[in-house]
This record gives structure tokens, C-alpha cells and sequence, in this order.
């Protein structure tokens, strides 16, 4: 057995190339001794220029699948590939898959295909690209299942290989990412072209930077038949781009701009820059007749926040976009969401009802004995106000009885507060008792033993703070059907000094008792039973609660939680069992509680706040 591309793979040998012939031609795996002639091969057909040793990497390569079409002893075609997993891929090309599949997904990326001038239009490029899929398709080429897509980047000038592309039903993808609201004036070309999604300044010729196009071919359910979300992306997209052959005239105006004198080129982007501005004005027009006039800028969170009674407060913090800043997005206009615990629930409506009674929706009527109720009855055991606009602002603020958010906080009970404080946040009123400090450090080392136990043996800092972020969206419903594809990313990514911050003293902790070993930005832990037993036992009581009864659900004689872990520890499912335990906690919470707020904000409030959460979804991605 061999290894290619990061796979194990049946030997190049034992695959034997069949013998297809056009007249004279054949194809053939690459030899060390090719090197010449692929070097010559590549300056005539490509215009990208590559080093000397790249070519004798590629010929000697044992990770790359390199497939040569000869005749009579001259090579007039190549095609190169390379398996990886989705986590070897960079980020944007993480996002060919459905965030659903895991990074050890298998996938192939094409980095080279292309034919003599001479020699095209023969059909030889179809013959090393069918080879390539009846090499994949083989079950024993991955250990990780079978290969979900192949994907590749062409140069967006080059007209005739996108056709071919599309020939091989290859897709086109696009994903929508830019709020005209968070334009600059003097973006000329940057709506049209985020809307088309190129990657910018991929390719580099003759010392000039050049935009690609991502095509993919999807394979064996890498691309899933329905869900609401794509469809909904489906739908934008034939109404943006009713036929195919409109999106193809877009790309040749844009490939002959690309190549006309300043002049023509000053004239499109002036007419774009105006198109624009339309649609900007449009948007504009849809935000304030649906949401009211845009909200001022630079709030003083405390200001806001001391519109809440203090009685029998224990503490009040704020999280969320509107607070936490967030890559490539502006927390200019986001709505303030504030949590405040307190002591007396019943106590505080009452006095917060004198206060602020238009906060409330129709559930006043039935009086504070009733609204708190109504909170601590049903999970998530909070009470939500939601779209209250206050000095101009719009703020939403949930309520949450201290012991049961001290239960949440050690328990993972519902996973709602706790998982809100898995990442970094504003106190307004810190911690008011020891008990709830403590809740709260616990919390936090919970999330990160969580993580280490869903994380492979080598991970960067950057990737275990994604997944403690990614915890509290497990199984939770607003993630596939109203909210950002790239939250946790764009959460993360913006704030990796603040959750540095907040998880050094656990991560030190994690280091002398558990094994774990940082390097720098990366991290190294030991997967063997004994420290997958101690993570195990270190989880919150709801989540071993979950996992001792789904391993006692088909035994006559059920196991104490000791046994269950001792098993669990032993079990190579064991991380998929913990995923779906927490999934199924924060499932369940999410449900109810959004439930609830439909009612606790009123019909009204709860069609627009959805619509709002809709059009953020959208905004961020749109597969067309």
C-alpha cells in the first residue's frame, strides 16, 4: 500500500491506465524522466510560470495522481490531482461542501489539466478527465469513505475551459457575501464581483494579479439533494440569473473589459459604480421600511443597560454581534442582546413591568406571578423582550433566574447561557456571588474538555477556539434555517486575542493535568484511552447523563456512569457520541425557547426579527 495525497490508496501500479487511443494516442501515469518535456508541456499551454523544482516534485511525486497523454513518445496532454481531506483545503474552498460534512471528508482537486494547441478538440482532455473519475470512484482509494466532490479553479478570461468545465457538469459557485450597507463609496468593481464570488488576485501572470472561478463536481451526495436553505439559495438564484446562458454573456463582458484600454474600462466601472449606488438606495429603502430608520452609531452599552431595574440583579452581560466585534462586519447597526440574571423573577417583571411596560407584549396582561411562570416552566428557562428600541437603538434582553443559570452554567442543562458565555462578552454587572463566579469557571472548562474530546490529535488555536464557539450551535434549529453560514468563523476570527484571554488559565490547567501539549499557536494531545477517560469524566452532568442513556438503552441490566465511561473511553465512536449528546441539549432548548419568544414578542415583533435573521443568512450565502 501507498499513500496519495494524503489517502491510502491502491499502488499507481495496480492501477493500470487503459488504453484508449485516438489513432495514435495513449495515456500513461507520469515518469521521473518526464521532467523535460512537462516543463516544456507547461509553457507552451499554461501562461502561469512555475519554479524549476516544482517540476521535479511533480515527477517524482508519490501525492500527486498525474495522468500524461502520449504520442509517439510526445506528451500532448496532462492532467494532475490531488486527494485531500476538507480540513487540508484553505477556507474558501472548505466551502464547496455542506458545513454538515466533517473535515476528514475526502475530496479531490484538480491543480492541472490541459492539452497542446494543436492537439485540442480531439477529445483528449475528456479522456484523462474520465480516467480521473474512474480512478476516484474506486471505494479503496480513501479510509475516510468515498471522495464527495472534485473540484478546480480556472481563470475567469479563460472562456473555452469554463465551457468544457460546464460540459462535465461541473458547478459554478457562488456565494453572496457583501451588505451594501458596509460598501466604501469608492469600491467600484466590489458588488458586482462579490456578488460573483471570484476569489481576487488568485493567479499571478507576467507579474499581474488575475481572479478565478471555483468549479465543482459533486460525487456520491456531496451535494445534498434538499434542504430549505439551499433551496432558498436555488430559487434566489434563478431569479438573479433566470439562465444559464446570461451568467456565461456576463463572464465573456467581463473577460473583453478585462482586455479593452483605460478608457473603456474607466467607462463600465463609472456605470457600475452608479448601479451600485441603486441598489444600495434599494436596500436602504427595504431595511427602513421594514426594521424603521437606521440605528445611530457608537452606543454606550451601559447607558442602555441602565434602563433594566437592579432589583435582585446577580449580573447582567451583553454578547452577540452588536457587542463582540466580527469579521468583515460592521457592529455599527447589529441589535444589543443583554442576559440579566436575578434572584427574584417575579419581583423583578413586576418592577420592570412598571417601568418599561411597552417591552412586553400581550402576556402583561396576565401579570408578573404568570410571565415569570411562563419562564422558569418551560426551557430554556428564560423570558425574552425582543426588538425594544431604546435611544434609538434596538436592544433584546432575556431573563433568567440566578439558580437556574448557575445550573446551567455547571450542568449544561440547557446550554443557552452557558453557551452564550463560551465566548467572550461584556459584563454590564459582574458575577454578584462566589457561587456564580464559580459557575462560570466551570463553564468555561467544561467547554474547552468538550472540545478537546471532538478535536483530532494536532489542532491550531485558532481551530479549538472554533470549535468551543461551535458548541452552542450544535443542533440548534436557527443555524439551518436563519443564520450565518460563517458565524462561528467570522466570531472566532475577529476575536482570537479576547478568547485567548479568556481560555489561558484553562488551557494551563489543561496542560498539567491532562497532556496536553501547546506549541506555540498549535496543540498536541494523546488520544488514548486513559486521557479520553479523563476528558470524559470532566464533561457536565447533563451531557454524561444523555450518554449513560443511550449506552444503557438496549442492556437488561444498566451500567453506573463509572462503567459508561470506562466504555466510552474504549469506544472509537466515542466523540460522535458526545457531538450528539450536546446536540441533542441544545436542540431541545433552542426549540422551546424560541417557541416561547415567538410568544413572549408578539406576532408582529417575531416576523420581523425572523425576516431579519432570514435576510442575514442570505446576505452571507446564497448558492446560486
Amino acid at each position: 500500500m501507498d499513500v496519495i495525497g494524503g489517502f491510502t490508496c491502491i499502488l499507481q501500479d495496480d492501477v493500470r491506465a487503459e488504453m484508449e487511443s485516438d489513432r495514435s494516442v495513449s495515456l500513461r501515469y507520469l515518469k521521473p524522466d518526464d521532467t523535460d518535456q512537462v516543463k516544456e508541456l507547461f509553457s507552451s499551454i499554461f501562461p502561469l510560470s512555475y519554479p524549476e523544482y516544482w517540476f521535479e516534485q511533480l515527477c517524482h511525486s508519490n501525492t500527486l495522481w498525474s495522468l500524461v497523454a502520449v504520442s509517439g513518445g510526445l506528451i500532448v496532454g496532462i492532467i494532475i490531482a490531488e486527494l485531500r481531506t476538507l480540513s487540508q483545503c484553505c477556507a474558501e474552498d472548505r466551502a464547496i461542501l455542506d458545513k454538515s460534512f466533517p473535515e476528514t471528508t475526502p475530496v479531490c482537486y484538480i491543480l492541472s489539466l490541459g492539452v497542446r494547441k494543436e492537439w485540442q478538440r480531439r477529445g483528449i482532455a475528456s479522456k484523462l478527465l474520465h480516467h480521473l473519475f474512474s480512478y476516484i470512484d474506486n471505494p479503496l482509494i480513501s479510509s475516510h469513505g468515498r471522495i464527495r466532490c472534485v473540484f478546480l479553479h480556472v481563470l475567469v478570461s479563460n472562456e473555452a475551459a469554463i465551457r468544457f468545465y460546464e460540459h462535465w457538469r461541473f458547478r459554478y459557485i457562488v456565494y453572496v457575501t457583501f451588505d451594501p450597507r458596509n460598501c466604501k463609496a469608492n469600491d467600484a468593481d466590489r458588488f458586482f464581483f462579490s456578488c460573483l464570488n471570484r476569489l481576487k488576485n488568485y493567479y499571478v501572470i507576467d507579474g499581474n494579479l488575475h481572479d478565478s472561478f471555483t468549479y465543482v463536481n459533486y460525487l456520491n451526495g456531496g451535494y445534498w439533494d434538499w434542504s430549505l436553505k439551499r433551496s432558498v439559495g436555488d430559487l434566489l438564484g434563478i431569479i438573479c440569473f433566470p439562465c444559464s446562458t446570461a451568467l456565461r454573456f456576463i463572464r465573456r463582458l467581463l473577460a473583453y473589459i478585462a482586455g479593452c484600454d483605460g478608457e473603456v474600462s474607466h467607462c463600465f466601472f463609472r456605470t457600475q459604480r452608479l448601479t451600485k449606488q441603486a441598489l444600495e438606495i434599494i436596500f436602504q429603502f427595504q431595511v427602513v421600511a421594514c426594521f424603521g430608520e437606521p440605528m445611530s452609531t457608537a452606543p454606550d452599552i451601559v447607558r442602555l443597560a441602565s434602563v433594566f431595574p437592579r432589583k435582585s440583579v446577580s449580573m447582567i452581560f451583553a454578547y452577540g454581534s452588536g457587542v463582540i466585534k466580527q469579521w468583515q462586519r460592521s457592529t455599527e447597526n447589529a441589535m444589543l442582546d443583554f442576559v440579566i440574571a436575578v434572584d427574584n423573577p417575579e419581583d423583578w417583571h413586576c418592577e420592570n413591568m412598571k417601568k418599561n411596560r411597552r417591552h412586553y407584549s400581550f402576556l402583561r396582561f396576565f401579570g408578573a406571578r404568570r410571565i415569570a411562570r411562563f419562564q422558569t416552566a418551560i426551557p430554556a428557562k428564560l423570558y425574552c423582550n425582543t426588538m425594544v428600541p431604546v435611544d434609538e437603538r434596538l436592544i433584546k434582553y432575556s431573563v433568567i433566574k440566578t439558580s437556574d443559570c448557575i445550573s446551567d452554567l455547571q450542568d449544561w442543562e440547557s446550554m443557552y447561557v452557558s453557551g452564550r458565555m463560551h465566548k467572550p462578552v461584556r459584563f454590564i454587572v459582574s458575577p454578584q456571588t462566589s457561587e456564580l463566579k464559580q459557575a462560570c469557571s466551570m463553564n468555561l472548562e467544561s467547554a474547552c474538555y468538550a472540545a478537546l474530546l471532538l478535536l483530532p490529535e494536532r489542532f491550531t488555536e485558532e481551530e479549538l477556539y472554533e470549535k468551543i464557539a461551535s458548541l452552542s450551535y450544535i443542533g440548534d434549529p436557527r443555524m439551518w434555517l436563519a443564520e450565518d453560514r460563517f458565524k462561528i468563523r467570522n466570531i472566532v476570527k475577529a476575536n482570537v486575542d479576547a478568547f485567548s484571554k479568556l481560555y489561558s488559565p484553562v488551557l494551563k490547567i489543561a496542560t498539567e493535568h491532562t497532556g496536553l501539549v501547546q506549541q506555540g499557536s498549535s496543540f498536541e494531545q494523546s488520544l488514548n484511552a486513559i486521557h479520553l477517560h479523563h476528558l470524559l469524566e470532566l464533561l457536565p452532568k447533563h451531557v454524561l447523563w444523555k450518554l449513560e442513556r443511550w449506552m444503557n438503552r438496549n442492556l437488561s441490566s444498566p451500567r453506573d456512569m463509572e462503567e459508561v465511561i470506562y466504555a466510552l473511553s474504549r469506544d472509537l465512536n466515542s466523540c460522535e457520541l458526545v457531538e450528539k449528546a450536546i446536540r441533542n441539549i441544545v436542540f431541545q432548548a433552542s426549540f422551546c425557547q424560541t417557541a416561547k419568544n415567538a410568544i413572549s414578542a408578539g406576532f408582529y415583533k417575531s416576523v420581523v426579527y425572523g425576516f431579519r435573521k432570514v435576510m442575514k443568512m442570505l446576505l452571507s450565502y446564497v448558492r446560486f
